[in-house]
């Protein structure tokens, strides 16, 4: 496997320099995208940069260049965030594929995994890693939901199109696991940003896809209880290309629930009986990915999804809420589940990322030029 050395750091560092100290508003960036969309487009918020040259947490890209910028975004607190930027270095600048920008799971402290990272730039595309700041949530939005807490990492993929990716060279795509998934989701469904993203993959999720169904899962009436477990059955593809169905989960755990109330101002999430009350209900559904006004038709962005199909949690149940209704270039979205790994450890088994980047690196072309119909 090829590795990055200093020469890529240096061209990465200089391509940073270009941005400079300075605060972006995506605000003009959403109105500008807002035609495209079947759905309403949230506004974007604005990313300022305060350290251009900062060290990179582990797990980070050999030869990455980081930095640390503030998101802020209207009615919640800003958060900070640190950003790797890597490239290859066996040609040519202008021979770089594309762009893949890179959302972790849970709430996103901590660098994308390694491993897939480097097949990505190992395979001539330019990567993003993304940390934001260790204590912090941005599902989280002083009790107005994870979608609007999403406009942060929104904001974070406007400002990278337009001040990491190089326009004309390759595709814009953008990869999610669990948490990370949402972050993509929620992007894509309520801030328009099928105008900027090609190609996305999603994994293990999006956990938000329908947090009343995950709270309450009585409310989802086709809902089937095994052991502890509501389930759903899910169609996909297993790791062979043969059909495949698999009851998933979708009721949120002990562990999560909590985590759940503390983004909408709740304190009932997986309450059973008596019945949580119906505020609490509308305000998990209402900000949830698959919420009114969300557009998961996408004419120009092709989007996967991947599970792994031995002992899935609800991170499965409640991305198939939203998988099984996108639309993207044309058709339903793929979905794919695989035996080889377990719960959401879609990241542990080699052969497993090395399928979902091959997917990535077939796809991520640029779908997006100037004048395409």
């Amino acid at each position: 496997m090829r590795t990055i050395n200093d020469v890529g750091s240096l061209r990465v560092c200089a391509t940073l320099a270009l941005v400079g100290l300075v605060a972006v508003a995506g605000r003009g960036w959403a109105a500008s995208s807002a035609a495209s969309g079947g759905g309403r487009v949230r506004p974007l918020g604005v990313m300022t940069i305060v350290a251009p040259d900062t060290p990179c947490p582990p797990n980070a890209a050999t030869g990455a260049h980081c930095q640390r910028l503030v998101a802020s975004c209207d009615q919640m607190a800003d958060i900070g965030v640190t950003i790797g930027v890597a490239e290859p270095t066996d040609r040519p600048a202008d021979e770089i594929r594309g762009t893949i920008v890179l959302h972790s799971g849970g709430q996103g402290t901590s660098f994308f995994n390694l491993a897939a990272t480097n097949l990505h730039v190992t395979a001539g595309f330019r990567t993003v890693q993304i940390a934001w700041d260790q204590g912090t949530d941005w599902q989280a939005a002083d009790d107005l939901g994870a979608k609007a807490g999403a406009c942060r990492p929104a904001t974070l993929n406007a400002w990278l199109h337009e001040h990491v990716h190089h326009p004309g060279q390759g595709g814009f795509c953008g990869q999610g696991q669990s948490g990370g998934s949402g972050a993509l989701t929620y992007a894509m469904a309520h801030y328009g940003q099928e105008d900027i993203f090609d190609y996305v993959v999603l994994s293990s999720g999006p956990p938000p896809g329908r947090m009343d169904y995950g709270c309450y899962p009585p409310k989802f009436r086709r809902g089937e209880l095994m052991g502890p477990w509501y389930t759903v059955p899910m169609s996909c593809t297993d790791e062979n290309g043969n059909p495949y169905t698999l009851a998933t989960p979708y009721n949120f755990t002990a562990a999560h629930a909590p985590l759940i109330d503390s983004w909408v101002g709740t304190e009932t999430c997986g309450q059973l009986d008596p019945r949580p009350p119906s505020g609490d209900i509308r305000k998990w559904r209402t900000t949830s990915v698959d919420s009114p006004g969300a557009d998961f038709h996408y004419p120009r962005t092709g989007m996967s999804f991947w599970y792994c199909a031995t002992n899935p949690n609800e991170s499965a149940g409640l991305g198939w809420f939203v998988a099984r209704k996108v639309v993207q270039l044309g058709s339903p979205a793929p979905v794919h589940c695989d035996t080889r790994c377990s719960v959401e450890g879609i990241y542990n088994n080699p052969d497993v990322v090395s399928s979902i980047a091959d997917t990535m690196e077939q796809n991520c072309i640029d779908r997006h030029r100037e004048g395409d119909e």
